[in-house]
């Protein structure tokens, strides 16, 4: 399945979609009905990172000049490298 899922929002308050919390990660896998074990995020901070790891999925770090000192069990210095 493939969902792009965004949240825009100018308030500086948190809601339960915003990264690093899992709201809308939990709520792709259940609307997908995907299994956690087969869900990937990938990402390029360590709120996409830490994302991941509260939804209890895997995460992919996509390298960029700003983001070097993030570590991650896999990366990939471009998306074409996933294909």
């Amino acid at each position: 399945h493939r969902d792009l899922h965004l949240s825009l929002r100018r308030q500086r308050q948190m809601c339960i979609r915003d990264r690093p919390k899992p709201g809308m990660i939990n709520k792709l896998i259940e609307k997908h009905k995907l299994l956690r074990s087969e869900s990937i995020l990938i990402g390029d901070s360590i709120k996409d990172l830490l994302a991941a790891e509260r939804a209890n999925i895997e995460f992919i770090l996509l390298r960029t000049n700003y983001n070097q000192e993030v570590s991650a069990k896999f990366s990939v210095n471009s998306l074409t490298e996933l294909v």
